[in-house]
């Protein structure tokens, strides 16, 4: 099951392709796109379809369950992160824009992570890690009310 790592708006759910099989690459992956309060956006993608728990313009919390993660090529399950932000506002730039001469209106933000007792480090590729949570850092971005309802459940 894959978990939200921050609370977030759900802004946009596909969930309307099969499993890739033995494909090693595809842009036809089902995935959700949540908007943070600092305006990051996080989009999780290769779920399987029709095990999406999230709808638009639902909010989620820190650990809450999105979908479960598809089969992909030889490595067996896969799921992918990319956190990013609008970092221009220069839409008339992109007219007239192609492959060759493109330029994106948004920037990547390189997630950090508490495990294995180290604070706020980025994942390295094809690593393990024992994850780390806490109730501080799953309420961090919580209002007094969430918080209440979370601590009742």
């Amino acid at each position: 099951m894959v978990t939200a790592t921050r609370k977030g708006r759900v802004v946009e759910v596909v969930d309307e392709f099969g499993d890739a099989g033995n494909v090693e690459f595809t842009t036809q992956k089902n995935s959700i796109l949540l908007e943070h309060e600092d305006g990051t956006l996080a989009r999780y993608k290769g779920f399987t379809k029709g095990t999406l728990k999230v709808k638009t313009g639902e909010t989620v919390y820190p650990g809450e369950p999105l979908g479960l993660n598809t089969t992909f090529g030889k490595s067996g399950f896969a799921i992918s992160l990319h956190i990013f932000y609008l970092s221009s506002a220069d839409f008339a730039s992109v007219k007239g824009r192609n492959l060759s001469n493109q330029k994106s209106l948004y920037s990547t933000v390189a997630p950090r992570f508490t495990v294995d007792g180290k604070a706020a480090i980025v994942l390295e590729n094809r690593k393990t890690y024992n994850a780390f949570s806490s109730e501080e850092f799953i309420t961090k971005e919580m209002s007094k009310r969430e918080i209440k309802k979370f601590k009742s459940k």
